[in-house]
């Protein structure tokens, strides 16, 4: 089973290498998939000290990586599946929503944040947008070069109650 973007996909977390990492800065934890998790929590921490907070009030409302399930009014698995997906603020930025909900200048620096990692904004979606989806859109080998790159560091693994 795969994701829409190609990476493995398992109701087994173990089988496909998902992880718990701590995001950096906030009082938050990203269940994700090891080989992209340098990308995800970096695009996380970003986005909670430059866009806003992702740990406000008592709703843990962030999310990665979720049990295989069809992308509405498709066959294909959601890249949540593979652990290569997040959703931040998903009380805030609702799936469907008519508005982003982000100011012009924050939807510019988090486009310009996307385009560096690889990441594809359910917001710039042609239909269904999903102002809280972001997605890993390159291969394994893209990640891992996307990392050295940036000199990016594997997150510390754990879990924030």
């Amino acid at each position: 089973m795969k994701s829409q973007n190609g990476w493995p996909a398992s109701a087994n977390r173990n089988a496909i290498g998902i992880k718990n990492y701590i995001i950096p800065g906030a009082k938050r934890h990203l269940s994700c998939a090891e080989a992209v998790a340098p990308i995800l929590v970096e695009f996380a921490a970003w986005f909670h000290k430059y866009i806003e907070p992702i740990d406000k009030g008592e709703i843990y409302d962030d999310f990665g990586y979720a049990t295989p399930k069809l992308i509405p009014g498709s066959n294909v698995y959601s890249n949540h599946a593979s652990g290569t997906a997040l959703d931040l603020n998903s009380t805030k930025h609702r799936w469907l929503a008519r508005k982003s909900g982000f100011t012009l200048r924050q939807e510019i620096l988090i486009k310009g944040k996307c385009k560096k990692l690889s990441i594809r904004w359910g917001w710039t979606y042609k239909t269904r947008k999903d102002p809280m989806h972001y997605e890993f859109i390159g291969t394994p080998a893209e990640a891992k070069a996307i990392i050295a790159r940036l000199k990016l560091p594997m997150p510390k693994e754990g879990t924030v109650k």
